[in-house]
């Protein structure tokens, strides 16, 4: 069984995060499973 890390599922949300401000607090080992800074995936 694979471990989904939950920046990975952002798409699944879109519906709540659209038309809304957020804000991503994150720091260097902020990544998903491809090595891929959150940042970037946000």
């Amino acid at each position: 069984m694979r471990t989904v890390l939950g920046i990975e599922r952002i798409d699944e949300f879109k519906e709540v995060f659209k038309g809304k401000r957020v804000g991503l607090l994150t720091n260097p080992t902020g990544i998903d499973s491809g090595f891929n800074p959150s940042i970037a995936l946000f």
